[in-house]
């Protein structure tokens, strides 16, 4: 399981200003990606005293300080680099199936209605589609009632397989995706019907079509 990280202090707001700076001097490989939602889920945890949020995507450590200053308490789980893992493959008919129960088993094992927020990123699009319903009813009996979800879907697939991202908070408005070296085919390209339908149960809050053809989005739990 991936490291998790307790963080309860509360500073002051983070500084939007000498974010976007910050934004302004990543590596040039880092893609700006200006944000229409993301200020809507900060703002939520805000409003919450000591807001528990989980995070599944790649470990960012700038992200992990940014929550720092919200007072936010923070578990990290990288979803991808479990998911992907061969000791969840079991042999059906001389063929791989992934093995749901055993990954449930022995991953994102949390209590009944532990979190206020989670952050998926783009996490969710590289799921196969059965398991991507599986896990989202899995999330569900973690989070509590009115709790928000964040995540990103990808649009357009490409004739090669989609490079993986960690995403960078700058300020309340910016994302920065740090491209990584590592590359995995998308299983499908979700259309805004069939996300709504992946969130059974939830409340459709916000969808943001963001450069680079990557369709933000908010939903609430009822």
């Amino acid at each position: 399981m991936s490291p998790r990280l307790n963080i309860w202090r509360r500073l002051s707001s983070p500084n939007t200003v000498e974010q976007r700076e910050n934004l302004n001097k990543t590596h040039s490989s880092t893609i700006r990606l200006p944000s229409n939602i993301l200020r809507e889920f900060l703002q939520a945890l805000g409003r919450k005293e000591k807001a528990v949020i989980l995070d599944i995507g790649a470990v960012v450590g700038p992200n992990v300080e940014y929550f720092l200053e919200l007072g936010t308490k923070v578990y990290l789980e990288d979803l991808i680099e479990v998911y992907t893992k061969p000791i969840y493959l079991r042999a059906v008919d001389d063929r791989p199936v992934f093995d749901e129960q055993k990954f449930f088993d022995e991953n994102f094992k949390y209590s009944h209605a532990f979190f206020d927020g989670v952050i998926c990123w783009d996490s969710l699009s590289f799921l196969d589609p059965k398991f991507a319903k599986s896990f989202i009813i899995k999330l569900s009996s973690m989070m509590k009632p009115n709790s928000l979800v964040l995540g990103l879907f990808h649009t357009r697939k490409e004739s090669t397989p989609t490079r993986l991202h960690k995403y960078q908070i700058f300020g309340e408005n910016y994302l920065g995706a740090i491209p990584l070296s590592r590359k995995l085919e998308l299983p499908t390209i979700y259309q805004t019907r069939d996300i709504i339908q992946l969130f059974n149960g939830y409340e459709s809050k916000k969808f943001y079509l963001m450069k680079h053809n990557i369709l933000e989005v908010l939903f609430q739990k009822k």
